[in-house]
């Protein structure tokens, strides 16, 4: 957690995790994937003749930025389309990790963490980048937007390894591409109530208004609300969202699409809880009243782009792509005695630029693209009014001290930082024969990053008269005696780039190919909040090797995907709060290497029956890693060549089983039942105590009746049914610590009543 390293550190040495077998882990898997087979043993046996309702739909892509079926794509890809979405309830960007493997992803506040294969990042300040590119419609999404509420959607593609030709300098881990539903020829929509315990209301939907044959639009709308998971009711949510999609297609070549949404949330927010855990009876236990310290979190964010593409020929495609993003947040995470208040805002504008040509042996795109965004942060940490709950927070003042004296800890930053991007790009692939196609891509970027601030951070002293000594804060007590630690603070920092991507793929059959790809992907480097000039770090660079085949068997009711990949990593970018500035420093490891393979299996069973299993197993190790300061004080460890990488479990399995059982009336019962085990990880890359976070997993299912025509469905549905304990975005500090996690959901479970009209 960016913030909270920024704050608060832990004491301890490096701790190690048993290592268990892959072979452990698939078993663990198989045993989690039995839950399954009661539903699977009601399906009909069905008709194997090799009926074409029996095969696999075809799934087409835009990942690459054009489009192409998903078994003719030379790369890693999952998609998940709409209805698996509804049926499995996904209503935000963390719902994604648990359908598709190899991903890890968490919050803090507003901002989402996301990794991919083991690449990723835990900062969420205005200085940083992610290392995972997400776009909505093909707009890219700043870390504060993408935990808005996810609604009306079509499908989520996730491409797996960096994506440095044609997404830049986000995408070293991979892209998540998120499209919603596009307005419909005629006059109609559909409406979702959903109810379920903690209080869930979460209505949902969309209507097409064609205005006339040229003109349609669709505006859809969402408002979600669920009291607290955590027995205090922290980790609640209430938020409302709207979209208006209009598309005019004056001729057959031309069309011109809009898209502008927006979303608001006020709700206490998700919170933090301890590890080790308070109750280990009880692991949604949170202590005090949040409502008594004030706590609240507010979120805001608009977005509207232009979508204008020509088709000059058979040949030739032109497209234009502007937008704007902008988001306002503020939060107060009161709860230990002190009110930790946060309020990033941020405007952002893109502009893409793309000329693209396909022919019988050649395709190619090429274009160019802007970046701006402007960031301002506010960070204040001040005593609370209300003393903190027993057990937690700082210690009594002494007597007949005030907290507004330099005898308490008191932080006041302010930030503000403008990134700016140029780049160009192109791709091409070439097809040698009618079986063999080689491709080629290169971008070179240009990125700065530049912004000012100032921090003053007042720490404890020992007071007149305190017989008790220092006074510290959430365990930041650095020397006594200090009264004041001021930094003004400038930063200036351009990476220069040149991504690029080789491969080629065969096809050994009409529905079997090869390929192997050689790529790099980068996140730009930046400053940290410290005095000039000895505060800039270097871009983190990705290389990456990818062996894999796509295949579909027996009548294309088998699809069988399997890469193998090799990165490489260099300059890894970290942070260690520096004990004796009262700063976060950022600094450059020199190599990690993640390896792994990953597979994806879907089977046609019947024309009723649909099983998928999806698998990545890794070993993501750190191999010249080290720190000129240890992140545990004076004389610490600073060598950490070895340990696994933070949020890299080395084996993740996502499985599911759907069976749909047709009525002589037309009516139909379609059952999911889906499981996802995740292995142990850390939370920290030096292992610091606390971060372990254990193996989970975790078992979901929905049962929808549709009533003959088609117009109204009801479900019933249930999440986490074993009340599995899953952690996220771990973190050095805590209330008293080591540590500290966002805990996933527990149990929950509802209704859900649909009508299409």
């Amino acid at each position: 957690m960016g913030h909270k390293e920024r704050f608060q550190h832990s004491d301890g040495g490096s701790m190690s995790i048993a290592s268990t077998t892959i072979e452990s882990r698939i078993k663990a898997a198989v045993v989690s994937a039995c839950l399954l087979t009661p539903v699977a043993g009601l399906a009909d046996t069905g008709d194997a003749s090799g009926d074409s309702a029996d095969k696999l739909d075809e799934i087409v892509v835009t990942a690459e930025k054009t489009v192409e079926n998903l078994q003719k794509a030379p790369v890693a890809i999952t998609v998940i389309d709409a209805a698996q979405l509804t049926a499995q309830g996904v209503t935000d960007i963390r719902a994604i990790d648990t359908l598709a493997p190899g991903i890890d992803i968490g919050d803090e506040r507003d901002a989402t963490q996301i990794f991919i294969r083991g690449i990723g990042s835990v900062e969420d300040t205005g200085n940083t980048d992610p290392a995972v590119d997400v776009n909505i419609n093909e707009v890219y999404q700043p870390r504060n937007t993408t935990t808005s509420a996810l609604y009306d959607l079509d499908r989520v593609e996730v491409l797996y390894g960096p994506q440095g030709t044609l997404y830049g300098r986000n995408a070293a881990g991979g892209v998540i591409n998120i499209g919603t539903r596009m307005p419909g020829s005629t006059a109609g929509g559909n409406v979702t109530v959903e109810v379920g315990n903690y209080g869930l209301i979460h209505p949902f939907g969309g209507v097409d208004i064609p205005i006339s044959d040229v003109l349609k639009t669709r505006i859809a709308f969402n408002f979600l609300e669920h009291g607290g998971y955590l027995s205090n009711g922290l980790d609640d949510e209430k938020s409302v969202a709207g979209r208006l999609t209009a598309l005019y297609t004056p001729t057959d070549s031309l069309s011109l699409l809009l898209v502008a949404s927006a979303f608001h949330r006020s709700d206490l927010g998700n919170a933090v809880i301890n590890l080790p855990l308070f109750n280990s009876n009880q692991p949604w236990f949170s202590p005090g009243n949040p409502y008594d310290y004030g706590r609240f979190g507010q979120g805001s964010n608009q977005s509207i782009s232009i979508k204008l593409v020509d088709k000059l020929s058979d040949q030739y495609t032109l497209t234009y792509l502007p937008a704007f993003v902008k988001f306002n947040d503020a939060n107060d995470t009161a709860a230990d005695g002190t009110t930790l208040f946060t309020r990033p805002s941020q405007q952002q504008n893109t502009q893409e630029l793309r000329f693209s040509s396909n022919t019988d042996r050649l395709k190619w795109q090429t274009g160019v693209y802007y970046f701006q965004a402007k960031t301002t942060e506010a960070i204040k940490v001040t005593p609370a009014d209300t003393p903190a709950p027993p057990g937690l927070g700082d210690p009594e003042l002494p007597a007949g001290e005030q907290a507004s004296v330099p005898g308490y800890l008191h932080i006041d930053l302010n930030h503000f930082t403008e990134k700016t991007s140029y780049a160009a790009f192109g791709q091409l692939t070439y097809s040698v024969d009618d079986g063999t196609r080689a491709t080629a891509g290169l971008r070179y970027s240009w990125d700065q990053t530049q912004g000012y601030g100032n921090d003053t951070t007042l720490v404890p002293i020992t007071p007149p008269g305190s017989p008790t000594g220092p006074v510290c804060a959430n365990f930041l007590c650095p020397i006594p005696g200090v009264t004041g630690i001021p930094n003004i603070f400038t930063g200036n920092q351009i990476t220069r780039d040149v991504s690029w991507k080789v491969g080629v793929d065969h096809d050994l059959t009409p529905s079997s190919m090869v390929y192997a790809n050689a790529q790099t992907g980068y996140t730009e480097g930046g400053f940290f909040f410290a005095p000039a000039p000895d505060n800039t770090f270097r871009p983190q660079h990705v290389l990456a090797f990818a062996v894999g085949s796509k295949n579909r068997f027996l009548d294309e009711r088998i699809q069988v995907n399997d890469e193998f990949f090799y990165y490489k990593y260099t300059d890894y970018q970290l942070t260690v709060y520096n004990l004796t500035t009262s700063v976060t420093d950022y600094y450059s490891a020199q190599k990690a290497v993640i390896y792994g393979d990953q597979l994806d299996v879907k089977l046609r069973l019947s024309q009723a029956d649909t099983l998928t299993f999806g698998t990545t197993i890794m070993d993501p190790r750190a191999k010249d890693f080290s720190t000129p300061i240890s992140p545990f004080g004076p004389g610490g460890r600073t060598n950490f060549n070895g340990y696994s990488l933070p949020f890299a479990p080395e084996a993740t399995f996502t499985v599911s089983l759907q069976h749909t059982w047709n009525f002589a009336n037309g009516s139909s019962l379609s059952g999911l039942a889906s499981n996802h085990y995740e292995a142990s990880k850390w939370g920290s890359f030096q292992h610091a105590p606390g971060t372990d976070v254990p193996s989970y997993d975790k078992t979901d299912a929905t049962l929808t009746y549709t009533f003959a025509g088609d117009a109204f469905s009801v479900a019933a549905w249930g999440k986490n049914l074993t009340n599995a304990i899953s952690y996220v975005t771990v973190s050095t500090g805590g209330n008293p610590g080591p540590g500290s996690a966002l805990i996933d959901p527990p149990r929950t479970y509802g209704m859900r009543f649909s009508y299409k009209f």
